[in-house]
Formats: structure tokens, sequence, C-alpha cells
């Protein structure tokens, strides 16, 4: 994924593909997990390696059991 998109992702309706090819969507899965994540204190890490490909990684903070 080229650097410039990476910031954007997570945004509501970001889609890089069109109807009909390979990468095609909503855009709104990795915004609704990015809410649900920080809703739990939590955060999302990004790794890229342009070309091959991306990978968003949840963060949730530890908690003991109660």
């Amino acid at each position: 994924m080229p650097e410039e998109d990476l910031s954007r992702i997570t945004g509501r309706y970001f889609s890089r593909g069109k109807r009909g090819e390979k990468f095609n969507g909503t855009g709104r899965g990795l915004s609704l997990c990015e809410g649900i994540v920080r809703m739990h204190g939590g955060g999302m890490e990004r790794e890229n390696k342009e070309g091959e490909g991306t990978g968003i990684i949840p963060d949730f903070p530890y908690r003991e059991a109660a």
C-alpha cells in the first residue's frame, strides 16, 4: 500500500478499489474495528511493506481479571 494511503485506511469509507476490481468494498471495516478497539482503551498498529502487504494489529491494554 502506498505510504500516503496508510494514514487514511481507518477513515470512514476509505476504499482502494472500484466495483469489480480486486480490492472492492465499502471501506467501513477498519473504521469500525478502530472504534471498538479505542472504546476498550487500545489502539491499532500498522505494518506496511509496499508491494508485499499491510498488516493491522489491534492492541488492547492488558487488565488483570477481577
